[in-house]
């Protein structure tokens, strides 16, 4: 925790690592599915890197095209036997390549943001199940969940 930062009166206030030094160090009683939350949302931080980075990518890929298209129709405005069409067709191959490379970029980035979403849900329920159970245990109810 940071010096001279008071103690938030709730553990969902706190980050992982300060509920973790909190455990460690003071004792303070944290209940389990106060962590898992805390790893629900760091989930969900770095799943929004991952989207940022994702749209970064896509938004390259749109501009690569479009260079793509310009290429290709400089290439066409010459005459196949012209001396400027082969160093005009390695151009638009290597452009190519580099734009199916940053859609396989992307693609990976995509999944793994979809990963990470679909992890933070399921920890999500988790931490949700948990509660309800502890406060059912509170109560002295059964929980069904």
């Amino acid at each position: 925790m940071a010096k001279g930062r008071s103690i938030p009166l709730t553990p969902d206030d706190l980050t992982r690592d300060e509920l973790l030094h909190l455990v460690k160090r003071v004792g303070f009683p944290v209940r389990q599915h106060d962590l898992v939350r805390a790893r629900v949302e760091a989930l969900w931080e770095r799943a929004s890197v991952i989207f940022a980075r994702w749209n970064s990518e896509a938004n390259q890929i749109t501009r690569m095209r479009q260079e793509l298209e310009a290429a290709r129709e400089d290439m066409y405005r010459v005459d196949v036997v012209h001396p400027s069409y082969m160093k005009r067709r390695a151009v638009v191959a290597r452009m190519n390549a580099d734009v199916a490379t940053a859609e396989q970029t992307a693609e990976a980035s995509y999944r793994a943001y979809e990963r990470l979403q679909r992890r933070a849900e399921e920890l999500s329920e988790l931490a949700l199940n948990m509660s309800r159970r502890a406060s059912s245990q509170k109560t002295g109810e059964v929980a069904n969940v």
